[in-house]
């Protein structure tokens, strides 16, 4: 990002542009007429130029998305301890590697995002470079989550699975009823529980 930022510095002294933060890069608008000829305010405009960067960078920036201590899984766990649920985190003696275990309930949590995992909301949408790819791995996450359900299972576990889109974007539920929903669902005797956002 520091690259990007500097290599645009001619362009916003000349042009008087104002910096906006979309996603994972910055476009570059101006402020009275969209006239400018910038390099990121070409590429807002023509879908076919989609990524700024290599695909070796794209390659390490999408490696450096964590898996552990997501703000959705870090916020889920501030709202259960404040409702008193205690738990563990990311046991590797649980099938799965749980994000949550509460063992006094016999429950695991997944905190999932829903692009990783494929899921069948607004924030998931399959990438246009390298198709093949992504259909691969998230068809592999899927299977393995499937995998790692009939584990849980089998061990005795319940699982609980809290959608990112239940946390964020237009879809998403107030807090206070997630947290309401998660307390229900780990003082209950049920197997399998889903949280997701609301329908569009």
């Amino acid at each position: 990002m520091p690259l990007l930022r500097q290599s645009l510095k001619p362009w916003r002294r000349s042009c008087n542009l104002i910096l906006l933060k979309h996603r994972h890069c910055l476009h570059i608008r101006r402020a009275s007429r969209l006239s400018c000829h910038c390099p990121c305010y070409l590429l807002s405009r023509h879908s076919h130029m989609a990524d700024v960067v290599s695909s070796e960078v794209r390659s390490r920036m999408m490696a450096g998305i964590r898996n552990r201590n997501t703000k959705p899984e870090l916020l889920l766990r501030r709202l259960l301890h404040k409702k008193g649920f205690r738990y563990r985190l990311h046991s590797g003696s649980v099938p799965g590697h749980p994000d949550m275990v509460f063992p006094k309930h016999g429950a695991v949590l997944f905190a999932h995002g829903c692009f990783w995992h494929g899921h069948h909301c607004h924030l998931f949408r399959w990438p246009t470079t390298r198709s093949e790819f992504w259909k691969e791995k998230i068809g592999r996450n899927r299977a393995r989550d499937v995998i790692v359900r009939r584990q849980l299972k089998k061990s005795g576990w319940r699982v609980l699975t809290v959608w990112e889109c239940a946390l964020k974007g237009r879809a998403r539920i107030s807090t206070n009823d997630l947290v309401k929903r998660c307390a229900s669902w780990l003082r209950s005797t049920r197997a399998i529980g889903e949280i997701e956002g609301k329908t569009l």
